[in-house]
């Protein structure tokens, strides 16, 4: 709730009632303080060992392995605005605002680059074979 109020504070200026009611104004505020709160929870570090488990002696799994090269070269072909937010959200696992603050942006232009981004790589992804639920 402090949090909120805050930030309808801080924002106090950007309200335009010629594009709807206050209220509604309040409740988006409070989404998405809420959204921030849920994945600033879920978001916990993972310690370097437990990423390379060398114990099993399970075989490479070749074709996760040529998945990965496959997106990461789609992604090299994008322009280097979203290529460099799409590695900070998807690998480095920040939030919007994080790379907001990060590389010193506005936050609407990091909406904007990662869902242009993520939108050039879906046709490119689904030619490859490669769809969203695929390592689900």
């Amino acid at each position: 709730m402090q949090e909120v109020t805050l930030r309808i504070w801080r924002r106090a200026s950007s309200f335009d009632s010629s594009r709807g009611a206050a209220s509604s104004w309040i409740f988006g505020i409070a989404r998405n303080v809420a959204s921030d709160l849920g994945r600033a929870r879920k978001r916990v570090p993972t310690p370097v060992e437990d990423l390379v488990d060398l114990t099993t002696d399970e075989p490479w799994n070749e074709d996760s392995a040529w998945r990965q090269w496959q997106i990461a070269g789609a992604v090299q072909d994008l322009p280097i605005e979203q290529r460099r937010i799409i590695h900070l959200a998807y690998v480095l696992q920040f939030t919007q605002s994080e790379i907001a603050t990060a590389l010193d942006i506005p936050l609407g232009t990091v909406k904007t680059r990662l869902y242009q981004g993520l939108r050039a790589l879906r046709p490119v992804l689904a030619e490859l074979g490669i769809t969203e639920d695929a390592d689900r």
